[in-house]
C-alpha cells in the first residue's frame, strides 16, 4: 500500500515522471488527490463519486492509479467519439510517459463491426436499400480483406446512419455464434477476445449498459469481469441507462425483421412463398400503424401514453393480435421449409427468432388490453407509452427511474466503482457542492464517498459572465432579436471565434436569420445542420471570425483552445420540460414522494447542463473570453443566486461596455 501511494506521489510530483517526460505538463495537488481517492476505491473495492474541473487531468488522475493497481480495468465514456480519444490520444501518452506498454482494447457494439455471413446473404440479395448501396457493399467487401477490426468507423464515406449497415452487421438474435461458418474470423469475437487480455477496455455506456441488462436477465454477458470500473462523463449515465432498461418494439423493425426472414429464405429456397407471407406481415403491421397515426390526429411527431389513446384497449389489441397472426402463419410456413444449402443454419436460427419474437407481441398485446392500470402506490412506476410518425410507431415500457437497476448492479459487484465527471453537484444555499441529485439518481447515496476540486483555472481573470439588460422574456417571440442585437456588437469586436449554443432548433434558427441578416460578412456563420457535425466543426476551426450556431450536440465533448474559441453565447436556461410521457409520470411520482419536480430534478438537471455549456469556453491556463447568458431569471429569479454559485468563478457584468473591452484587451479591463 504504501509503495504505492509513495509512486503516485512522485509519478505526480512537480519533478516527477509526467513533468520529465511530458510537456507542459503542471503539477497540480488536486490531480494527485484524485489519484490517492482513486487508488483508495481500488484498495477497498468502494464507490466513489468524483467531480474534477476542467484542467484537473482527471483522466490521468483514474488511469495511473488504475494501472499499478494491476487489476484489470474497465472505462466505459459517453461516447464512441470519447473512446477513441482515450484510446488513440490518453493512453498513447501515458504509455510513453511511463516507459510502460499498455495492453489496452477498445470494445464496441456489434453493430460497429462487419458480419461476414450477413455480409455474403446481403451481397447475393436481389434488393438493397438506396441506389447507391451496391457501390458501397464493395467498399465493405474490399474492406473486410483489409482490416484487422471490422470496425466500420475505419472506413472513410460510410455514414452512421446508412441504411446499408443492418444488412451488413448482426444483432444478438440474427448471430449464429458458434455455430456460424466464419466463427473464427468474426471480428465481434475477435474484439471480446482481444478485450478478455487487455489490462484496459475501454468501452461506452451504451455498451456498459447493454451487458449490464443481459447479465440482469440471466444470459451471458459481452463485457469480461474487471477489478475497476471507471464511469467517466458520468453525469449522462442516468438518461442513457432509461433506454437500457426499456422494452420496446417499433413497427419499422418488425417490418425490417419479416424482410430479413424473406431475403434470407429465397437466398437458400427461392421457390418459396416468402414474398407473400414478408406482404402479409407489412400489411398487418400498416393497418397497426395507421390506427395509431389517425387516434393521434396525424401529428407529424406525437409521443403519448397508450391509455390516452382511444380504443388502444380494444381495436389497437386486436390489430396488434393480426400482426402476431401473420407471424405466426410465416413461422408455420418456414418451419417446414428444407434446405440443404442452410449449411449455417441461419433459417434454424430465424424461426427461433420469429418463436421468440411472437411470445414477445403477445405480452405486447395483454399490455394493450390492460394499458391504464395504475402502478403500485410509492413504487417507481413504469410508463406505457408510444412515439408515432408518419413513418413509424415505436412502443415503450419505461421506467421512471433506474435507480434500483443500479443498486443491484452495484450489490452485486466486487469491483471499485470510480463515477468522474466536471459537473456532478450542484451548489446548495450554502455554497458547498452537493452531490444528492446525481447519486439518488443512481442508488448510491449510502454507499458512495464524494469529492469535488474546482478547476485550476483562474476564471475570475479568464473570463467574464456577461448578462444583459432589456433582453425580452425567452418565451417571447422578439426574444432571438433582441438578444441578436445585445450580441453584435460583441460579434464584431470579437478577434476570435464565438459559440452560440441554443436550446431548441427554432431558437437557434430565429438567431441565424438575424445574424445573417445584421453579420457584415454572414458567411462566417456555421449553422447546425448545414452539414455534418464533423464537418461544420472543421470549417469552424479553418475561418477567421467564425460564429456556430447550434443546439444541445454542441454543449459538450467539443474542446476549443485559444483563438478558436473566445466568445460562448447561451440563449436560454436549458430547463428540461416535463413535456414527454415519462417525464410526465416522472414529475407525478415526485409529488406523490413529497418532494419538489423543479428543485428536486429540474434545477440540477438544468445547473449540470448548463456547466456544460459554460465550459466550453476556458479550456487551459492561456485561455480568456466571455460567456453571454441571454435569460434573466439567472437574475431575477430566486434560485438564480443557486444557477449562479454553481458556475465558475467569472467576473460578472450587466454592462456591454466592460465585456466588450475585455473580450478586446483583457489586461486593461477593470
Amino acid at each position: 500500500m504504501a509503495m504505492l501511494q509513495d509512486n503516485l506521489e512522485g509519478i505526480f510530483a512537480p519533478d516527477g515522471v509526467l513533468s520529465q517526460t511530458l510537456k507542459g505538463f503542471r503539477a497540480r495537488p488536486s490531480q494527485l488527490a484524485f489519484a490517492l481517492v482513486v487508488k483508495d476505491a481500488i484498495d477497498n473495492q468502494s464507490t466513489v463519486a468524483v467531480e474534477a474541473g476542467t484542467g484537473t487531468g482527471k483522466t490521468f488522475a483514474y488511469l495511473i492509479p488504475a494501472l499499478i493497481s494491476k487489476r484489470q480495468i474497465t472505462i466505459t465514456t459517453a461516447s464512441k467519439t470519447l473512446q477513441d480519444q482515450l484510446f488513440k490520444k490518453d493512453v498513447k501518452i501515458l504509455s510513453k510517459a511511463l516507459s510502460r506498454k499498455i495492453d489496452v482494447a477498445v470494445l464496441k457494439g456489434r453493430a460497429n463491426y462487419v458480419c461476414r455471413l450477413r455480409l455474403d446473404v446481403t451481397a447475393s440479395s436481389d434488393r438493397l436499400p438506396e441506389a447507391t448501396s451496391g457501390e458501397k457493399l464493395r467498399e465493405i467487401i474490399a474492406f473486410t480483406k483489409t482490416t484487422e477490426t471490422g470496425d466500420l468507423s475505419e472506413l472513410a464515406g460510410l455514414p452512421e446512419t446508412d441504411p446499408l449497415i443492418p444488412l451488413v452487421t448482426s444483432t444478438q438474435r440474427n448471430c449464429l455464434g458458434a455455430k456460424c461458418p466464419h466463427a473464427e474470423k468474426c471480428f465481434v469475437n475477435m474484439a471480446r477476445e482481444r478485450a478478455a487480455e487487455a489490462d484496459i477496455v475501454i468501452v461506452n455506456h451504451h455498451l456498459y449498459l447493454s451487458d449490464l441488462v443481459l447479465k440482469k436477465s440471466g444470459a451471458p454477458g459481452l463485457l469480461p469481469e474487471s477489478e475497476v470500473l471507471v464511469f467517466d462523463e458520468a453525469h449522462k449515465l442516468s438518461d442513457i441507462a432509461s433506454d437500457y432498461f426499456s422494452e420496446s418494439f417499433s413497427v419499422r423493425q418488425l417490418a425490417e425483421f419479416a424482410d430479413d426472414i424473406r431475403r434470407t429464405g429465397k437466398t437458400f429456397f427461392p421457390e418459396g412463398a416468402w414474398d407473400k407471407h414478408a406482404k402479409n406481415v407489412s400489411e398487418a403491421l400498416l393497418a397497426f400503424h395507421d390506427f395509431l397515426r389517425v387516434q393521434t390526429a396525424f401529428v407529424e411527431d406525437v409521443q403519448i401514453e397508450l391509455k390516452e389513446i382511444e380504443d388502444i384497449h380494444t381495436t389497437g389489441a386486436d390489430l396488434l393480435s393480426e400482426v402476431v397472426k401473420a407471424f405466426t402463419d410465416y413461422l408455420n410456413f418456414f418451419e417446414n421449409v428444407e434446405s440443404d444449402k442452410d449449411e449455417a443454419g441461419l433459417l434454424e436460427l430465424a424461426k427461433e427468432n420469429a418463436a421468440d419474437l411472437i411470445s414477445v407481441l403477445r405480452v405486447w398485446v395483454l399490455r394493450l388490453k390492460d394499458a391504464g392500470h395504475k402502478p403500485e402506490k410509492g413504487k417507481a412506476p413504469e410508463v406505457l407509452w408510444a412515439r408515432i410518425t408518419e413513418k413509424n410507431a415505436i412502443l415503450n415500457l419505461t421506467p421512471v427511474s433506474v435507480r434500483e437497476h443500479f443498486k443491484l448492479a452495484r450489490a452485486t459487484s466486487n469491483s471499485a466503482w470510480i463515477f468522474t465527471s466536471a459537473t456532478l453537484s450542484v451548489k446548495g444555499e450554502d455554497g458547498e457542492p452537493n452531490f444528492d441529485f446525481f447519486l439518488h439518481e443512481l442508488g448510491l447515496e449510502d454507499i458512495a464517498e464524494t469529492h469535488t476540486w474546482a478547476s485550476p483555472f483562474d476564471f475570475e481573470n479568464q473570463a467574464f459572465l456577461y448578462l444583459p439588460e432589456d433582453l425580452a422574456d425567452t418565451n417571447d417571440e422578439r426574444f432571438a432579436q433582441t438578444l441578436g442585437k445585445s450580441i453584435l456588437p460583441l460579434l464584431k469586436a470579437n478577434p476570435g471565434k464565438t459559440f452560440i449554443l441554443c436550446t431548441s432548433y427554432e431558437k437557434m434558427n430565429a438567431l441565424a436569420t438575424y445574424l445573417e441578416v445584421m453579420l457584415e460578412n454572414p458567411d462566417v456563420i456555421c449553422l447546425q445542420g448545414t452539414t455534418g457535425k464533423a464537418q461544420l466543426l472543421e470549417r469552424f476551426k479553418e475561418m477567421d471570425g467564425a460564429v456556430l450556431i447550434g443546439s444541445m450536440s454542441f454543449w459538450e465533448g467539443v474542446d476549443m483552445k485559444g483563438e478558436n474559441l473566445r466568445l460562448v453565447v447561451i440563449d436560454k436556461l436549458p430547463f428540461k420540460p416535463f413535456d414527454t410521457p415519462v417525464d410526465r409520470a416522472r414529475e407525478a411520482f415526485l409529488k406523490e414522494q413529497n418532494r419538489s419536480p423543479f428543485m428536486d430534478y429540474q434545477l440540477p438537471v438544468m445547473i449540470m447542463t448548463l456547466r456544460q455549456g459554460v465550459g466550453r469556453l476556458i479550456r487551459s491556463e492561456d485561455d480568456y473570453g466571455v460567456v453571454v447568458i441571454g435569460d434573466n431569471r439567472i437574475a431575477k429569479k430566486g434560485y438564480g443566486k443557486i444557477v449562479r454559485a454553481s458556475l465558475p468563478a467569472m467576473t460578472k457584468t450587466r454592462f456591454l461596455t466592460r465585456a466588450k473591452s475585455f473580450l478586446v484587451d483583457p489586461e486593461n479591463t477593470p
